[in-house]
């Protein structure tokens, strides 16, 4: 009985009444098993606020902020992130240029990584993620114009993504689409 009501105690992150209900009982209950059970509630419960407080940055759209907090902590991986933000980027997406995008797409918008490769078929929707994902950067995350760099394999298709940017997108300032031998 003293066994469940420790679990209880732990099962609401009560740390210190269940070391109390333990001493009682720790001739019954190995140190070592007690410890371990502890630590496991401890790393759930920073789990949960770390999703809660992750929760929190989408909701208000601190997605630069929550990204920064998801790779500080080791906590979830990069799938469950992306399936928490992929739904706050297609209304992202939706509500400031005017596009609805399906959740492969928010999934590649709302990837964290400095680094973006777009693979895919011809006319799935590429430069559109592109074109979204530099506006993102520049009117989400302040970031410069001028520190984004979109590759393409030829010319016609780096003065299309520009275009884009430029037009669709309001971003009249970025000129970085470039081929890759240009950039050579």
């Amino acid at each position: 009985k003293t066994i469940q009501t420790i679990q209880h105690l732990l099962d609401k992150y009560d740390f210190v009444e269940a070391d109390e209900k333990y001493a009682r009982v720790k001739d019954e209950y190995s140190k070592e098993t007690y410890l371990n059970l502890v630590h496991t509630y401890k790393e759930k419960q920073a789990r949960e606020n770390h999703l809660f407080s992750l929760q929190l940055m989408l909701d208000a759209g601190d997605y630069a902020a929550a990204d920064k907090l998801f790779r500080s902590f080791n906590v979830i991986d990069h799938e469950e992130y992306l399936q928490l933000k992929s739904p706050y980027i297609q209304k992202l997406v939706k509500s400031k240029y005017s596009k609805t995008i399906n959740l492969e797409k928010a999934e590649a918008l709302a990837n964290p990584s400095p680094n973006l490769l777009l693979s895919a078929r011809a006319g799935s929707g590429k430069t559109t993620v592109l074109a979204i994902k530099a506006s993102m950067l520049i009117d989400c995350e302040q970031v410069h114009s001028d520190h984004i760099l979109v590759m393409a394999f030829n010319r016609s298709a780096a003065n299309e993504i520009r275009t884009r940017i430029q037009r669709d997108h309001r971003q009249i300032d970025f000129d970085n689409a470039r081929t890759f031998h240009s950039l050579a």
